[in-house]
Formats: C-alpha cells, structure tokens, sequence
C-alpha cells in the first residue's frame, strides 16, 4: 500500500498550489499520506514508533507553514496560504482526516494533525473580541485543554470491511493490483535490484523474523 491516510484541508473549490504565489488562490487541499515508521512485522502488531511519530509531526509543520500559518514552522513545501482556513484553532468542519483503522496509520494521522494544529492556549484569546468561547466556562473563567491546550481532531477510521476502505487501501484484495505487483518481479529494475541485495538479505538470521519470514525468502 503506498498510502496509509488521507487528510482534506478544504474550503471551496481546488485550485493547484504553486510554491510562493501570491496570485494562486488556494481554497482546498488534498494530501494522501504513508504512514511514520513503525515497528517490524516480526514484532507483532505494527505500533508508529517515536521516530515515526516526530516524521509525520515535522509532516505536518510543514503542511501548516504551507497552507495554514507560515510563520514559525519549517518551509520546505513553500508557502500557499489557503482561504478562510482557521489559523490557529482547529475547525474541525474544515477539516476530512481519514485512515485505516490500524495503531501505526491512526497514531501517523495523529501526529500530523499535531504538527498541522498544534496546542493553542486561552492565554491568547482572553481580552477582547477573538476569545473562542469553548475556552471559556458559563461565568467568563478561561480553562485550557490539557497539555498547553491541546487540540483534537475529528480522524474518520476505516476497518478492512469498511466499504469506504477501497479510498485508502484499493490494492487491497484486488486481482489487478496483485497481478501488477506480481509483473513488476519481472520488470529489469526490480531483478537488477533483487541481484544487488540478495547477499545483504542472504546474510541475515531468519530466527529474527519468528517465523514470519522463512531463510529462502530472504
């Protein structure tokens, strides 16, 4: 599977970015997204390991820089501000995040949505018009959400029997997708890479795989 989940940032109607533009008005954004790493099949279920997690973190910097707030994040996407997308708290009405209902895919969309949105404290919206009123109690008492004010997106999960699952895994179970992967094993790329690795792949212990994998189909 080549992508592991979705996020749509819309507003309007598509419009294609181009890095830096100020005349190129962006009003959605589609971003189909593989997952951190995770941990190796041999070791049970897959879980997003803590590099994982901080690679869809900076991911998701990089995707508010671009689209929500370019300030304070890194630029490596450039900069194409998107209309009317909230800057700093989440509006979930704004926002489609879907992934397959696996530790590693929901963990990785997690962690990009931290990066896209991360903690925002009343301290900012106390005085004057801008204060968001789920910060505050029914008498005008500003409280935070955990962590510095932590903020939760809405992520749509998909199971293997979904029917919405073909969106983010439609190689899956599919004769097509199967028959081309097997194709591709005959392509010169894939034999040229098969001879250059085979002795590095030759040279591990199976038992590390607990059975997963047997020595021959290293």
């Amino acid at each position: 599977m080549l992508a592991r989940f979705l996020a749509v940032l819309a507003s309007t109607w598509l419009v294609d970015a181009v890095n830096d533009n100020r005349s190129i008005h962006v009003h959605s954004s589609v971003v189909f997204v593989r997952s951190g790493e995770r941990t190796p099949v041999a070791a049970g279920d897959q879980t997003l390991s803590a590099l994982g997690a901080q690679q869809m973190y900076t991911l998701g910097q990089n995707f508010r820089t671009r689209y929500v707030n370019e300030f304070g994040g890194p630029a490596g996407l450039g900069v194409q501000l998107m209309l009317g997308l909230a800057p700093n708290t989440i509006n979930n009405d704004q926002l489609i995040v879907q992934a397959l209902d696996k530790q590693y895919i929901y963990a990785s969309a997690q962690s990009f949505m931290q990066g896209l949105y991360p903690p925002f404290s009343s301290n900012y919206t106390r005085i004057g018009p801008s204060v968001d009123g789920i910060y505050l109690l029914a008498n005008g008492t500003p409280v935070d959400f955990p962590m510095g004010g932590y903020q939760y997106a809405h992520i749509h999960t998909f199971g293997d029997s979904d029917e919405d699952v073909v969106f983010l895994a439609g190689n899956q179970n599919c004769p097509a997708s199967a028959i081309g992967s097997d194709m591709y094993e005959t392509t010169p790329q894939y034999l040229e890479t098969q001879a250059s690795t085979s002795a590095f792949y030759q040279g591990l212990n199976a038992d590390w795989f607990h059975g997963h994998i047997k020595k021959s189909e290293l």
